[in-house]
Order: structure tokens, then C-alpha cells, then sequence
């Protein structure tokens, strides 16, 4: 009955001409003020930037090099807010800097952008800048390929050759610029091999870039900027044992045995890694170890190995008493003497030691001789005299070896011609 009320009042209200009029005349004015409003804000004046606007230069490429030349400049749009507005609906124009009619030299220049809208100021910046013109020469240097990217590569695979289409290539660019290339390098990514499988693959446009002698690349015109290149892949392996190297010192006990989950492990590499390697050595430290003990151990790739087929083994060493037992006359070998030297002991305790080994009494009962060798590292030393350490090794890793003697004296001559 309410809302009934209130719709009846409403229809005696706009019955009226005079309410009519009224409420036109209050829309007009609001009407009116909204327009006016946003007419005030579109005509006052304003500012905004575009950032990283291109820059052209109009000169001939051909004959010249231009250097002090920025990539990027930015402009600002002055005026109002509706003619900045529509200038931006534009497609972006280029900011250009005429060089067309200068010589070789040192020039001010002032860049130039093409105005869209009158109503609407362009200011560039940097607005002028300083520009060196300078002749185009070339020169011939040699093309060698690198692989990019080796961490993203199948690891059981090897790029065991490269060729490519072209062996040497021509390079553009100032005198200053040309001397400081070293090489140009073709780029073959590995991204590319990684999921290929063993054999020849084909590759164009493998990318070209020109190098100084510390590595950083130098932007000169390559011609071609791409060449094509022949990658063979190998799927190169070999099985080698799994050594375990003790280092550090037990306590008051010995080791009686080492037993390792796996003994042998494949390794995949070039071949010429492969060659050099004859075993996988695995170190562990058994420093203060007086009980028995499992150790999980992360298997190390050595250099030039690319994948290894197990990552980790586990290895169970056990202890018991310690023993001891001396071996005599073991015979002092010389380690990386330079091939124009010769060298021999300056006295008879210089050509033998007699070395303590330490171990469960078991394992120190059945040493061999034959498995101890004692030698000097001659790394570095010249025709003289010469104070040096012994060292000593064994092939049993469950057994401790020391020389009796610390330090021999050892002569070194120049070798006869």
C-alpha cells in the first residue's frame, strides 16, 4: 500500500509541465558541468616520455663506419592531453640523423623525428650527438667451432668432430676494430644435440662471432654472418674399477676390510679421456675412525669424462687392532725430473728407505714388497743439491705406509749431449 502510495504521487508529479521543465533543466546543467569538465582536462597542457625509441643513420653502410652513435634515445611529448593522446595512436616513427653528405672524421650531429601532430613538441634525448665517420676495410681471418651450452648436451654422447662449410671468413669494420679481433668462432649450441642419437648431423646457420684475445666478443660485420656445419657424434664408453683410496689417519685402530657395493663403473668421454683413464678413484677419510662404519660416497666424473653410469656407492669398512711391521730396502724412485737433467742419491741412505706399515694384524702379515713404492717429487728443480721429502704409497688402501726417513738429499747434473 506504500510503494502504491508513493507511485501515485509520482504520476501527479510528472503530470505536471512545470515538474518537467524542472527536473529537463537540473540533467542539462549536470550534463553541461561533465562535459565541461572533461573538455578543462583534455585541453590542459601535459608532458609524457617515450622510452628506447630506435635510431637510424642515413649514410652509406657500404663505405663507412659510424661509431658514438646511440642505439636508443628517448622523447618527450609536449602538449595537450589530447593531441598527446592521439600522437600515440600513430604508428612510432624513427628518430633519424643524416650523415649522408659528411667525410670521414669527427661530427656534431643533431637527430631528427618526424612530427606527427603540429599541436604536439618533440624534444629527443640525447638531442645532438658526437659521431666518428670512419672507412670500411676488411679483412680475412681463420673460422674454429665451439660447442655453447655443453651442460644442456646428451652426457653419454661426444662431439668427436666438427666441419664446417667454410674455413675462413671476412670481417668488416675499422682499422682499430679489426685489429683487435683474435677469432671468429662458429657457435654450435648443444641444446640442439641434446636429444639427438649417435651419428652425423647437419646444421645450418650456425652463428658467427668475432672474439678479442681475452674472449669478449666484438661487433664487426661478418661476411656471411652464418655458415653451415657437420656435427659427429659418439656414443664413446669403457669399464673401469672402482678404487678406494683411504686418507687421514685412524685413532688407535686399524682397517680390517673395505667392501664397496659396486666395483666397477662405465664411464662415457672422447677417446682420448678414456685412454688415460684406468680406474675411478673414490677417496674417503678416515680420519679418527674407531668402529665400524657404512659411508655413502657421490662418484666424481674425472676431466674429460662426460657421464659416468653409477653416481653413488655405499662402502662398509670395518676396524680392528692396530699392527705394525717394518720393510726394508725399499728403493727410492724420482718422480717428474725435467728429460736434460739426471739425478742420483748423494749418499746410499738416499737410494733406500725402510717404511713402517700400519694395519690389522691379518692384512700386515701378507704384504708384498712388491706393492710399497717410495719416491721424491724432483717437480721444478735444477742442477744442485737438493733436501727433499719421501713419500710413500701401497696398493693395499686398508694399510698405512710411512718412510723411516723423513727428508734424503738427492744430486742433480745436466745431462750429456
Amino acid at each position: 500500500e506504500k510503494i502504491k502510495s508513493i507511485l501515485e504521487s509520482l504520476d501527479v508529479l510528472w503530470s505536471k509541465k512545470s515538474s518537467v521543465i524542472i527536473l529537463s533543466l537540473i540533467c542539462a546543467l549536470l550534463l553541461f558541468f561533465v562535459v565541461d569538465k572533461k573538455i578543462v582536462v583534455l585541453s590542459e597542457s601535459n608532458a609524457e616520455v617515450l622510452y628506447g625509441q630506435k635510431v637510424k643513420a642515413l649514410y652509406n653502410e657500404e663505405e663507412y663506419i659510424v661509431e658514438g652513435l646511440p642505439e636508443k634515445v628517448d622523447i618527450t611529448l609536449i602538449g595537450k592531453r589530447w593531441d598527446i593522446y592521439l600522437a600515440k595512436q600513430y604508428p612510432s616513427k624513427e628518430v633519424t640523423v643524416d650523415l649522408k653528405y659528411l667525410k670521414p672524421g669527427t661530427h656534431k650531429v643533431k637527430l631528427k623525428y618526424e612530427q606527427v601532430l603540429k599541436g604536439v613538441n618533440y624534444r629527443i634525448d640525447p638531442s645532438e650527438v658526437t659521431v666518428t665517420i670512419l672507412n670500411k676495410v676488411s679483412d680475412k681471418r681463420a673460422v674454429t667451432s665451439e660447442i655453447i651450452n655443453k651442460d644442456k648436451f646428451n652426457s653419454q654422447l661426444f662431439v668427436s668432430e666438427v666441419k664446417l662449410s667454410k674455413d675462413s671468413v671476412i670481417i668488416k669494420g675499422s682499422n682499430a676494430t679489426l685489429e683487435k679481433v683474435s677469432t671468429v668462432k662458429a657457435l654450435i649450441d648443444a641444446r640442439k644435440l641434446s636429444s639427438s642419437k649417435e651419428g652425423v648431423i647437419n646444421y645450418n646457420d650456425v652463428k658467427l662471432v668475432a672474439y678479442d684475445s681475452d674472449g669478449k666478443a666484438i661487433n664487426v660485420e661478418i661476411v656471411s654472418s652464418k655458415i653451415t656445419a657437420t656435427v659427429k657424434l659418439e656414443a664413446l664408453s669403457k669399464t673401469v674399477p672402482i678404487r678406494i683410496l683411504t686418507t687421514g689417519n685412524l685413532s688407535t685402530k686399524a682397517i680390517k676390510s673395505i667392501v664397496q657395493s659396486d666395483s666397477e663403473v662405465k664411464v662415457y668421454g672422447s677417446s682420448e679421456a678414456l685412454s688415460q683413464l684406468n680406474y675411478l678413484p673414490v677417496e674417503i677419510d678416515v680420519t679418527g675412525l674407531d668402529s665400524n662404519k657404512k659411508y655413502t660416497v657421490n662418484l666424481q666424473k674425472p676431466k674429460g669424462i662426460t657421464d659416468i653410469s653409477i653416481k653413488t656407492i655405499t662402502v662398509d669398512i670395518t676396524v680392528d687392532e692396530l699392527a705394525t711391521k717394518t720393510i726394508d730396502d725399499i728403493t727410492i724412485n724420482y718422480k717428474n725430473l725435467s728429460d736434460d737433467l739426471v739425478v742420483q742419491g748423494a749418499n746410499n741412505e738416499s737410494r733406500t728407505v725402510s717404511v713402517e706399515v700400519r694395519g690389522t694384524k691379518e692384512n700386515v702379515e701378507k704384504i708384498d714388497k712388491a706393492t710399497i713404492q717410495a719416491y721424491v717429487d724432483l717437480s721444478g728443480k735444477t742442477v744442485g743439491v737438493h733436501e727433499l721429502d719421501v713419500f710413500v704409497t701401497g696398493d693395499d688402501p686398508k694399510l698405512t705406509y710411512a718412510s723411516k726417513i723423513k727428508k734424503i738429499k738427492v744430486n742433480i747434473y745436466k745431462k750429456d749431449s
